[in-house]
């Protein structure tokens, strides 16, 4: 199982979202999600979750705050999007 940090980022109180890229081989093409990816080996949630912040959008994060862990799998992800509308194809 992969391990993954994902952040929700505000700004002035307003959402900061990813729109993915349309691309079908990668993971939710042309979905909105949360700012984050993969952790790497010997490297804590928090850590990777600001070196993704850092490395997608070039900013340096000052605070931040452990929400919760969650435990997904993709087919659960799946009937979620599916839910909402979402095409995923």
């Amino acid at each position: 199982m992969q391990e993954v940090a994902k952040a929700i980022l505000l700004e002035r109180g307003n959402l900061v979202l990813q729109l993915r890229d349309n691309i079908p081989s990668i993971e939710f093409p042309g979905m909105w999600s949360l700012f984050g990816g993969l952790i790497e080996e010997n490297e804590d949630p928090q850590e990777a979750m600001l070196r993704e912040i850092e490395e997608e959008l070039c900013i340096k994060v000052k605070d931040i705050c452990f929400l919760w862990d969650c435990i997904y799998s993709r087919r659960f992800m799946r009937r979620i999007l599916l839910r909402f509308g979402a095409n995923i194809g």
